[in-house]
């Protein structure tokens, strides 16, 4: 069985990546419903102001934003009506790193990460550029 990365555009500024840290999670992620048991890992996009990604993590558990576990420890989740049916991707603790040589945005594209994008593991850690992430 593959194991599986998602990552997603998360934060437009890698200032805003304290929430991570702090809270081990990332919230309201629309998730494909075919493969959600193989994502393994979490990578994050941060746009500006380099366009990489820059952080990767072990993924714990996915759980709707709605599960009590979740609002127990995190505390209940203000989800706009856009967030209905996402969910909450929980990191293993300790596992949420920054990575020392970022993978940047395709050369020439302007292209970063658009959306949520699935890769094996394997080609995660092959890539020079986000196009390679697939």
């Amino acid at each position: 069985m593959l194991s599986y990365v998602q990552g997603c555009q998360a934060i437009t500024k890698k200032e805003g990546v304290g929430f991570l840290k702090d809270k081990c999670h990332c919230e309201a992620v629309g998730i494909d419903k075919r493969i959600v048991h193989a994502i393994k890992y979490f990578a994050l996009y941060v746009a500006s102001p380099a366009s990489k990604v820059h952080y990767f993590a072990q993924v714990s558990r996915i759980v709707n934003m709605s599960d009590p576990e979740f609002m127990r420890v995190y505390g209940p989740s203000k989800p706009s009506s856009d967030d209905e049916g996402k969910k909450a991707i929980l990191f293993k603790e300790g596992s949420l790193v920054e990575l020392s040589d970022p993978i940047p945005s395709s050369p020439g594209t302007g292209g970063g990460i658009q959306g949520i994008k699935y890769s094996t593991l394997s080609n995660f850690i092959r890539a020079r550029n986000v196009k390679d992430i697939r």
